[in-house]
Order: C-alpha cells, then structure tokens, then sequence
C-alpha cells in the first residue's frame, strides 16, 4: 500500500464504471481496501447505492479508520459503505446479493502476492464464484502490477466477454498497470485503447 501512487485503482473503478449497462442505483463489491482508493472513485458516482468493501486485514481496517481518511476523504465513513473484515470469497460465497460492479485490489494481482492464500481469488474456482456474484450487465476489473497470459485465457474460459487495458501511468515513477475487465453479460462494447 502506498499514498503515491493513486492513479491505478482510480481508473480500475472509473473505467468498469464506464462500461457498466445496469441501471441506477449500483451495488458494488470492492475486494481489498488498502488505502481506500478504489472506495473513494467508486463513490464519486451518484449511480452507486451500496458498497460493499471485503479486507482481510484487520490493521488495514483500522489504518483506513485512524490515518488513512486523510487521504481518501474519509471514505470509510460514508453511509453507503459496509466494510467487513473477511475473505473476499467466502464473502461472496455467503452473499445473497449480486454486484453491478466487482473490483478486485487483492496484493498486486494474480503473480505478486503477498499472502499466498489470495491465490484462490485468482483461480478458476474462485473466477466462477465472482462471476455468480456478478449481476447482468455487470463489471468484474481487477488491478494487477504485471501482465499474465495464462490468467487473461483462465478467464477468458470463465467470462466470455472480456479484455485487457494497459495504462501507463508516466505522472507517477512510469509504472504500467494492467486491468482487466470482465463483462457479466454482452455488452456490445469493444475495448477501449
């Protein structure tokens, strides 16, 4: 987690926003919080009713509470937010509610993680559970630090209407970011440069 480097997460949320085709109002499912930026974006849009934020740390909670408002405009705070202290999958899992959109922060996507149990997200099973969760007309991106091969064909498998973004972020240490994007139903959409 890192307070420089904003742009990443932000355009994850706004670009599956853009692509949404279900209507107002939005549930949203934001599975990991960290500095609470991808939650910050998400709310900007008068579209969404709920957000629903799943962080497996405890003291990253409790960061977001106690330090982190300050960066995020105390995001944790809005009435819209439910943050839960939980694996992403077994919240969904346990879920009786489908998401317009599902954004995925877990470490740093599908080959750097930090917590070797975060690999299940990343998996075919764990792919076909976020895709139940996902509503018709829905958005599932997910943010990754690099670019997989084998993980955009897993997902190719699980969610037929998909692709994969690029964005070179030079504003902030020239880092790229991958996001892939995965779509609940047809979208007629192409995919943005």
């Amino acid at each position: 987690m890192s307070t420089d480097g904003t742009q990443g997460e932000r355009q994850m949320v706004r670009i599956a926003l853009q692509h949404i085709t279900s209507p107002p109002p939005l549930d949203v499912l934001i599975g990991g919080l960290g500095v609470g930026y991808s939650l910050r974006e998400v709310l900007e849009d008068e579209r969404v009713h709920n957000v629903d934020v799943v962080e497996l740390e405890k003291k990253v909670i409790e960061w977001n509470n106690l330090y982190f408002g300050e960066f995020n405009d105390h995001a944790t705070s809005d009435q819209r937010v439910d943050v839960s202290c939980d694996d992403v999958l077994r919240h969904v899992g346990a879920a009786s509610q489908q998401y317009d959109v599902i954004a995925l922060d877990i470490d740093n996507g599908p080959d750097w993680l930090v917590r070797k149990q975060n690999q299940k997200a990343y998996h075919p099973a764990g792919l076909s559970a976020m895709k139940s969760a996902l509503a018709p007309g829905g958005v599932m991106a997910v943010w990754s630090v690099t670019k997989n091969e084998s993980f955009r064909r897993r997902l190719k498998d699980i969610f037929r209407h998909s692709f994969v973004r690029r964005l070179d972020l030079e504003d902030e240490r020239s880092r790229k970011y991958h996001i892939y994007l995965y779509f609940g139903c047809k979208t007629g959409l192409s995919p943005a440069p």
